[in-house]
């Protein structure tokens, strides 16, 4: 008899394991290019050290870098501690590697946000609500209930998009880290946003499912709203150094991986390659082109060289290593 049952119990742990392996391979990669939630790539062990060995990039005010949060926030680097989330759980890891802690046993997390000791994130496996967790991983909290998207945490408030299936009429919120709070910055036909110096600045669509769209900007308080450019933009933008980096996908002079000043003036072409999932630090800017090839480039459009010809998806960024 207790044979037996180990037989059965033994059967059921091989059937959810074969079930958890093929739902990875098969429904993983359909979301989101086989990248960013499979165990092996969202493991830092996978990162390639493609950049000299250099202190961190930060801006004070944020807690995580805009080229990050601009490839879904997936991982965040925080006093020598690496955040990220895989298909078993929300991590932290030592940027050497050498202890790594289970913060949630259940994963599907993006738009992380590290401050002080306190995590923020949103949970794809509860409607894409906005959570909060310890850095110790105690005391996890849902802090509203409206799908939360692009979530960035800058000068201690939470930004983040909602109504965002459509991009039609979304609403740019502003919320206090303890949730309690909540104000409407403004609505608009948005794809994708960053924050730099208390500018909002943002890709709205002429028309829904469309390519067409006006890159602007608009103060955290509601006022200064001022269009930058228009065109056919693909909604991977990142800002850098004081300048905006964009792929301007509309034939002409422009056309290509774009750059201008945040006023949106000297407006001038890094390069004609296409550009997506575009990130930057130390004066590089890193982007896969249309063929899903990994370039990078100097922000001054020399030293163009290829880093990977297999398409990485998102890209991160965290110290000496891109992923």
């Amino acid at each position: 008899m207790q044979k037996k049952k180990l037989v059965v119990l033994g059967s059921i742990v091989f059937i959810c394991f074969f079930f958890q392996v093929s739902f990875l391979n098969l429904h993983i990669p359909a979301l989101l290019n086989s990248f960013c939630y499979s165990a092996t790539h969202t493991n830092p062990d996978e990162f390639h050290k493609y950049m000299e060995t250099l202190p961190p990039e930060f801006e004070k005010e944020r807690s995580n870098t805009p080229g990050n949060s601009a490839n879904l926030g997936r991982f965040c680097l925080k006093d020598d501690w690496v955040y990220f989330c895989n298909a078993y759980g929300l991590y932290k890891e030592t940027i050497n590697k050498t202890n790594r802690k289970n913060l949630i046993p259940w994963g599907d997390c993006i738009n992380i946000n590290v401050f002080e000791e306190t995590i923020y994130f949103t949970n794809r496996l509860d409607n894409f609500y906005l959570y909060r967790i310890n850095t110790d991983g105690s005391k996890l909290k849902r802090l509203n209930t409206e799908p939360s998207y692009h979530v960035q945490l800058v000068d201690n408030y939470l930004y983040y998009l909602t109504n965002h299936e459509t991009c039609r009429n979304c609403r740019l919120i502003r919320m206090s880290l303890d949730g309690k709070k909540k104000h409407i910055v403004f609505t608009e036909h948005i794809r994708f946003f960053l924050i730099k110096d208390n500018w909002i600045y943002f890709l709205s669509e002429y028309s829904s499912g469309s390519f067409h769209c006006t890159l602007s900007k608009i103060h955290v308080n509601g006022f200064g709203f001022t269009n930058l450019f228009s065109g056919v933009i693909i909604p991977d933008f990142v800002i850098y150094d004081q300048e905006i980096y964009f792929d301007n996908n509309e034939l002409g002079k422009y056309y290509g991986l774009c750059k201008m000043k945040l006023d949106g003036t000297e407006l001038t072409r890094v390069t004609n390659y296409g550009a997506h999932f575009i990130n930057a630090t130390r004066q590089w800017i890193f982007f896969t082109d249309n063929n899903g090839i990994l370039h990078r480039i100097d922000k001054d459009g020399s030293d163009l060289i290829i880093l990977e010809t297999e398409d990485p998806g998102w890209l991160t960024i965290i110290g000496d290593w891109i992923s």
